[in-house]
């Protein structure tokens, strides 16, 4: 049981962890578009670390887990409001000065990611394990939103400063 508690401990910690890094890096980027990834970003992560925490204090207090339902926002919220928020094209500096910002956002998701599928690996539990599971994809879900976005912005800038592989 401990073992599954220091998880848990670990998962929430690196659930904050992103929340802290989003909210602190609003405030760092230049483009709407990159603000409100990272403003849908941050209240994700405070969800699951909301999750994470009432799944913890049930565990530790009645040795149960709590069933995962399925009414959860999941990552499909995140790239809805990622749609409905996109933004006319930034400027260049704008753009050059997130690039950055969205690299270390989709590390960060796809450590989460990684992180909860060998989590899921090692519970027997299986709500645990459906839990671990739905975690992971979610952050894959962040991930692959981030890295589009990401991409958007590199290309832009590749092309727009003048340079191209051709």
């Amino acid at each position: 049981m401990s073992d599954v508690l220091n998880i848990l401990a670990y998962a929430i910690k690196r659930e904050e962890e992103g929340e802290k890094f989003y909210q602190e890096n609003l405030k760092r980027v230049n483009s709407q578009e990159t603000k409100a990834v990272l403003e849908a970003l941050a209240e994700m992560e405070k969800e699951h670390g909301e999750l994470l925490r009432g799944r913890y204090k049930t565990l530790k207090e009645t040795g149960e887990w709590l069933p995962v339902l399925e009414d959860i926002k999941g990552a499909s919220v995140f790239q809805a409001r990622f749609e409905a928020e996109k933004t006319t094209k930034a400027d260049l500096e704008s753009d050059l000065s997130d690039i950055t910002i969205l690299r270390m956002a989709y590390l960060i998701e796809n450590d989460l990611a990684e992180f909860y599928k060998k989590a899921a690996d090692n519970i027997d539990n299986p709500e645990g394990k459906k839990l671990f599971l739905a975690l992971s994809d979610w952050e894959v879900e962040h991930k692959n939103a981030l890295y589009k976005v990401y991409q958007e912005h590199f290309h832009s800038n590749w092309f727009d400063a003048g340079f191209s592989p051709f």
